[in-house]
């Protein structure tokens, strides 16, 4: 009797994987990379429709306030901005390489050359080229530059030491003249989730 059954289970478990074998295998991440980057020249811009005017999704996290130098009028502060975009020649399938999300070296995509119009230091480009960018299967790509950052604030210190000052940081694409691309606001423009607060300074969000 015991061994009948031992039988019924050896057999059920043969037609399972003898099944499985038929199953298509999915493919791994670094076939992935070889098919998306085949035909990729990370020199050419991604707006694929020859559309004159292209848009790029902008916010800011805020990490610290460091310093405003009331006398220099100068804001400092350490954030990261995200950028988001979409690049129809990176797309695929998720489930024929098992995966959503990949991490691509910057040096294999384009970047926009995004600058901080009001900086007061290293000519306002943005971007650390040293760090990894999401892609994903959708062709969304989300990149993160952040850094130390420095603009002019016009400040105002009449209600001192009860005022309220507002700092601008003026974003600017460098577009070609038949190439331009729009930076608009994300629906949530500043993400506060990492600030610490500064001993003299608050946001008022």
């Amino acid at each position: 009797m015991i061994l009948g059954v031992l039988v019924v289970l050896v057999s059920i478990c043969r037609a399972a994987l003898s099944g499985s074998e038929s199953l298509p295998v999915a493919k791994n991440e670094s076939q992935l990379f070889k098919d998306i980057f085949r035909n990729y020249d990370p020199l050419v811009w991604p707006n694929q429709n020859n559309s004159p005017k292209w848009s790029i999704d902008v916010w800011m996290s805020i990490n610290s306030l460091v310093d405003l130098n009331e006398k220099d009028q100068v804001l400092s502060l350490s954030a990261m901005f995200g950028l988001t975009w979409k690049e129809p020649l990176l797309k695929w399938d998720p489930k024929e390489y098992n995966t959503e999300v990949i991490y691509v070296p910057t040096d294999k995509l384009w970047l926009p050359d995004v600058i901080v119009q009001n900086a007061v230091s290293n000519y306002g480009q943005i971007g650390n080229r040293n760090l990894k960018v999401y892609l994903e299967s959708t062709g969304t790509i989300i990149w993160f530059p952040g850094d130390f950052y420095k603009t002019y604030c016009k400040v105002d210190v009449r209600h001192y030491p009860f005022d309220t000052q507002y700092c601008k940081m003026i974003l600017q694409p460098l577009s070609c003249e038949r190439k331009i691309v729009n930076l608009d606001l994300a629906p949530e423009p500043i993400v506060y989730m990492n600030y610490e607060e500064n001993g003299e300074w608050g946001w008022k969000k």
